[in-house]
């Protein structure tokens, strides 16, 4: 029998190629991760800022795609429901997702100098963040943790070509790895990371 975990879980799923809920992860998840494991697919990740149906693609430079209700339909009490796109729910195929918990009611937060859209799990330390940059230096941005995060991922949502860019809190000033690519870790005059417990630079 699955062990039901507080703040995450992961399920492995075949695909059935119409429709089909997924459930036994013991709570409803903010954030889903979907992977196919015998096949050359993207990596899918949706979260509930964005709402079902919006999906980025963690290896990929696109921009956000917001499709019909043939891919994760919804965030469920127990889980989450697919429709029959083949990325998630190929018939036969086999998936991997990997699911995090934080507040299905997204809150405003106010502490940045940047007003963001924010679903958090203070207890894991886990945080989903949405804002609107403005292309200023020097902006900050709330998370709602109750600490300083040490590890940040973050995708432009409009337009194309923009790489994922990923920062954490033991590497040197300006230092960087890009999430979909293989790249070695980069450094850049541009790139800054200082986290405090309320908000990210």
């Amino acid at each position: 029998k699955k062990k039901k975990k507080d703040s995450f879980n992961t399920t492995l799923y075949t695909g059935n190629g119409t429709s089909q809920s997924i459930t036994g992860l013991g709570f409803s998840p903010s954030f889903t991760w979907i992977k196919q494991r015998d096949a050359v697919r993207g990596q899918n990740w949706y979260d509930v800022l964005r709402g079902p149906n919006n999906i980025i693609f963690s290896n990929s430079t696109g921009a956000q795609d917001t499709t019909s209700t043939e891919i994760l339909q919804s965030f469920d009490a127990d889980g989450f429901s697919l429709g029959n796109l083949p990325a998630v729910n190929a018939s036969g195929g086999e998936y991997v997702s990997w699911n995090w918990k934080a507040n299905a009611l997204p809150a405003i937060n106010t502490d940045g100098t940047i007003q963001s859209v924010v679903s958090a799990n203070q207890a894991a330390g886990f945080s989903i963040v949405k804002y609107t940059g403005t292309g200023v230096t020097g902006t900050t941005v709330g998370h709602s943790l109750s600490s300083a995060p040490e590890l940040w991922i973050g995708k432009q949502l409009t337009g194309s070509s923009i790489n994922w860019q990923v920062l954490y809190s033991g590497f040197s000033e300006g230092d960087y790895l890009t999430l979909n690519t293989t790249a070695a870790k980069a450094n850049s005059a541009n790139v800054t990371f200082d986290p405090t417990a309320t908000t990210v630079k």
